[in-house]
């Protein structure tokens, strides 16, 4: 059985694991507030795809060009078009998911 000094330890550790774990929830809230809409860009309407990448611009205006917005919506309309003529069809998310281990395969195997 713990003593009481067990147990005080105990409840210190899960306390700073719960609060670096908060820590890091808070982090990557941010992040998905700016980058999320890529993992859902097939499901946003045009006007929502407009204001999360114009949030995204704005966000990094010294590193991003605003034309963006409107490269997002054209891809968004050139995907629906391409789903609309063809059967079988890769969703964005598995042409990121493709490109991503062809380019670390392609890392890895240098």
């Amino acid at each position: 059985m713990f003593n009481n000094f067990g147990i005080h330890a105990i409840y210190s550790i899960v306390n700073c694991l719960t609060f670096e774990l908060r820590k890091r929830l808070s982090a990557y809230s941010v992040l998905h507030k700016l980058f999320g809409f890529m993992t859902e860009f097939e499901s946003l309407i045009l006007d929502d795809l407009r204001k999360c990448v114009t949030h995204l611009v704005e966000s990094y205006p010294d590193d991003i060009e605003a034309s963006i917005v409107d490269e997002f919506v054209q891809f968004n309309v050139i995907l629906e078009a391409d789903q609309d003529k063809t059967s079988i069809h890769m969703s964005a998310a598995e042409v990121r998911w493709r490109s991503t281990t062809d380019t670390f395969s392609k890392r890895c195997h240098r």
